[in-house]
């Protein structure tokens, strides 16, 4: 199958409709990226937080034990 300059106007539709879908496809997957990474950030942070929060919690039972001793 071959195509000519005669071709062009019939195919034209087709064709923004292929580049339309394309830079819509590289939007999504660039912006599921940034999301992606964003969660990830997010989590850690909350990771971070319950490290601590566990940090905290087992030294105030080891004074709560050191003060009862």
């Amino acid at each position: 199958m071959t195509f000519s300059k005669d071709d062009l106007p019939e195919l034209k539709w087709s064709l923004g409709a292929l580049a339309l879908s394309i830079a819509l496809a590289a939007t999504l997957i660039s912006l599921s990226e940034n999301y992606l990474e964003q969660s990830l950030k997010e989590r850690e942070a909350a990771q971070k937080q319950l490290n601590d929060a566990r940090t905290q919690s087992v030294a105030a039972q080891s004074d709560q034990a050191n003060m009862s001793a």
